[in-house]
């Protein structure tokens, strides 16, 4: 539309935190491109709370409907669903027809018979754009509360109604999709046995709820380039900012993990798309998978230059050379090794400049996904109907986890998003006009509102990413 080529645009990366979907909208370059070309100068726009909670891309409303035939036994036989999303007034936010979680309405279990019919519609309301985990919240909610009265309505326990129909190895999702690794009925043991699922109630006005869901990586394009100096310090260069999550400190450790340095001796250096090769940014659970892989693929990359000069230097086949705790070391004998700032010094001297290796990585769609059940328990004051969340359980299918701190962090916080989206978020309006325009009036958790919080890990060697790794941005946040 503004009738100019890819090479004429620039992208500045800059740390924005605060992400979750909501910079996933471009609905700002095209007038910040026009106002900046007429005005000569640059244009930066930003919204201030109040133009948040009016066009900031939430969550799509939905009106769900389903209808599932059970046999006697308890399997789950055919599911009928019917969604239609609210997109909100303008499309060009987010121009799609079909919402991503709309394929989750068959849940986590084995359902031999689906269909799904899944529309957007144009409506005067809030336009509305990819918030964490699209559609999947919305969808999941519809299915796990289904799943509850159709346990009830039969006579069977919720947990062990799930444990009859939840996918088990070798099962395709309901919408026919393929995952190995399948570890659903671990996940959901996990979470159930963690908070006690059959333990006595505190009271009349107590309960347990519990849900399972699946958040697959979602696949993209990444580059990453690394350089040692003569001193063994290396630079990670790359145009993907970090939005909060710690990818650059995830990225680091990968860095060094493959060098054997230390993290200190890792650096982040952030360029501009002139620079680096395209990136698909951060989204969709993508990061640690296709910008650690191209990560991991460009220190790969570096370590075989830095061997093959090691191995020159002590006058070895390549492939009897290996890299350990800093040194290289021909196999079998110890006794001839040299260490890794050495071989920099002198590759760098011969070179006359840093050493180098790169990878420009596109994931394909993963054939693992990961999966996550959270437990709920409850009171209920039966007066004034107020709910109170005592305690979240829940258990995660994580294969190799890279850094406890931030992995548990996107835990926690996810819950914690969850639980104001369940309990305490909504933008509300009247007579046509949003009426919740300020964080006074549009509700979000605090510390005082958060439960006691448990966390179940089940750890693999299963996951998509480096190390056996999984996503964890927005699992937590489903169910």
């Amino acid at each position: 539309a503004a009738d100019i080529s890819t090479d004429q645009i620039t992208l500045y990366p800059c740390n924005i935190g605060g992400d979750f979907g909501g910079k996933g909208s471009f609905m700002d370059v095209p007038l910040c491109y026009y106002l900046s070309l007429h005005a000569g100068k640059p244009v930066k726009m930003f919204m201030d709370y109040i133009q948040e909670l009016m066009a900031g891309n939430p969550r799509h409303p939905a009106e769900i409907t389903l209808k599932t035939g059970v046999k006697k036994d308890g399997r789950i036989w055919v599911r009928q669903a019917y969604v239609v999303f609210n997109s909100g007034a303008y499309g060009a936010f987010k121009p799609r027809v079909y919402l991503g979680g709309s394929d989750h309405l068959g849940g986590a279990y084995q359902i031999p018979h689906v269909n799904i019919d899944s529309f957007m519609v144009y409506t005067n309301n809030v336009p509305c754009g990819h918030m964490r985990a699209p559609a999947k919240p919305q969808v999941h909610f519809a299915v796990e509360s289904h799943m509850d009265m159709i346990a009830a309505e039969m006579g069977i326990d919720a947990y062990q109604f799930r444990l009859i129909n939840v996918m088990k190895p070798g099962d395709s999702t309901p919408v026919g999709k393929e995952f190995q690794e399948i570890r659903a009925e671990d996940t959901l043991r996990g979470a159930a046995e963690a908070a006690n699922w059959d333990g006595p109630k505190s009271g009349p006005f107590f309960g347990r709820g519990m849900a399972i869901s699946d958040q697959p990586p979602g696949s993209g394009r990444s580059t990453a380039r690394v350089a040692i100096d003569a001193e063994g310090k290396v630079d990670l260069f790359m145009s993907l900012f970090d939005t909060g999550t710690g990818a650059h400190t995830i990225f680091r450790q990968v860095v060094a993990e493959i060098l054997t340095i230390p993290v200190q001796d890792v650096r982040m250096v952030i360029q501009d798309t002139d620079a680096v090769e395209f990136d698909s940014g951060s989204g969709g659970s993508r990061v640690t998978y296709t910008s650690g892989q191209a990560v991991l693929g460009a220190s790969n990359d570096l370590r075989g230059k830095l061997v093959s000069r090691a191995s020159e230097l002590l006058e070895s086949d390549e492939d009897q050379v290996e890299l350990v705790g800093g040194s290289f070391v021909v196999k079998g004998d110890s006794s001839r090794t040299v260490s890794l700032q050495d071989v920099t010094a002198q590759a760098v001297t011969d070179a006359h400049g840093p050493i180098e290796g790169e990878l420009s990585y596109t994931s394909p769609t993963s054939e693992i996904t990961g999966f996550s059940a959270q437990v709920a328990e409850v009171e209920v004051d039966p007066e004034t109907g107020q709910v109170t969340v005592v305690r979240i359980v829940t258990a995660h299918d994580v294969g190799t986890i890279l850094n406890p701190l931030t992995h548990q962090g996107q835990i926690e916080g996810g819950v914690i998003q969850g639980l104001g989206y369940a309990l305490m978020e909504e933008i509300t309006t009247e007579d046509g006009r949003i009426s919740t325009l300020s964080l006074g009036d549009y509700k979000i958790p605090t510390m005082p509102d958060i439960p006691k919080l448990e966390t179940v890990l089940l750890q693999s060697a299963s996951g998509p990413a480096p190390f056996d790794s999984k996503g964890i941005g927005e699992s937590s946040n489903v169910p």
